[in-house]
């Protein structure tokens, strides 16, 4: 049985703010609090890893996450800086289960942004994962494999 050597996917983080015009003024929202995805084998083989984040919005209203990976056409793609390619699934839970993301196409109608703290004072409110089928695992060398993940937070 071969294991790769450990798989990192970087969170394109720090703090985003958007703005938009709408009815109001302005509208914003803010992603922060992200950090790098380190995937670790779970049980079934699988290499499984996420993380945190903070979503605020300064109304009530719904966001959309819309996501984008570095590889061919904006794929999630994890690379080991030659030609092999690892793809793999990313996943967002704003609180309300986990919710497979297609790039570049919007998940609308997300909720539970903290609207009284743009830090999440009362804690995160979402979760990314990055999940990579064993048999994708299976296809390419051991070898250290990195990917960025830009996730997009909009109002709407």
């Amino acid at each position: 049985m071969r294991f790769p050597k450990p798989i990192i996917i970087a969170v394109l983080g720090g703090t985003v703010l958007l703005s938009a015009m709408s009815a109001r003024a302005v509208d914003l929202v803010q992603i922060s609090n992200l950090s790098n995805i380190n995937l670790i084998q779970n049980i079934t083989g699988e290499y499984v890893g996420s993380t945190d984040a903070c979503i605020y919005r300064d109304s009530t209203e719904t966001y959309s996450v819309t996501a984008y990976g570095d590889g061919d056409n904006s794929a999630f793609s994890l690379n080991d800086g030659g030609l092999n390619a690892l793809a793999h699934q990313v996943d967002y839970n704003d609180g309300a289960g986990f919710v497979p993301l297609t790039s570049g196409l919007a998940l609308t109608g997300r909720v539970n942004a903290d609207t009284g703290s743009s830090s999440c004072a009362s804690g995160n409110n979402a979760n990314i994962r990055v999940q990579v089928d064993t048999l994708e695992v299976d296809k390419v060398p051991a070898g250290d494999y990195s990917g960025v993940l830009i996730l997009i937070i909009s109002p709407e």
